[in-house]
């Protein structure tokens, strides 16, 4: 018994057509993939990066990130949205909606870079404002220490003198 490993199709053009029209949609769902993939996780990115960072530092070291970047992630978010909407694989126009998906993609990994570029920063003025604090609480307990041996001394200088 012999197998066939390989029919001829009775019309070889139209056979190469539908195959090349379905490599083209698995092309474009995988990359759809891939993409939505990598934006989820630059979209996750931006928010670690400031993960653990006071809300004085982050405008004091990046002020454009709630004015720019934090809205811009958003607006990053509704624009994949409307491209994964108006994706079709059978259509030739998903072509220039995958360059737009790429585009914005870029630019999102453009303000990452931007981002990290000050972390250090951010790290230096959490740093400060911990050594401000620690020494905010050393003068008030100071101050409150001194209150009660003023106060100890007056109560006690007030007894000898009733005395």
């Amino acid at each position: 018994m012999q197998r066939e490993l390989l029919t001829v199709p009775d019309d070889p053009e139209t056979y190469i057509n539908e195959n090349l029209k379905k490599a083209t949609g698995h092309f474009y769902r995988a990359y759809f993939d891939i993409t939505d993939w990598l934006s989820m996780n630059l979209r996750e990115s931006v928010t670690e990066e400031f993960n653990g960072f006071s809300h004085t530092c982050i405008a004091e070291v990046a002020p454009e990130y709630y004015s720019e970047i934090a809205p811009a992630i958003e607006e990053t978010s509704k624009r994949i949205a409307e491209i994964r909407n108006k994706k079709d694989v059978g259509n030739a126009g998903t072509v220039i909606l995958m360059e737009d998906y790429a585009e914005v993609i870029e630019t999102m990994r453009e303000k990452i870079i931007n981002i990290r570029r000050k972390k250090t920063g951010l790290i230096d003025c959490e740093e400060r404002l911990k050594r401000e604090n620690n020494l905010k609480v050393k003068k008030e307990l100071l101050i409150a220490i001194v209150a009660a041996v003023v106060g100890a001394l007056a109560g006690s200088g007030l007894c000898f003198m009733l005395n």
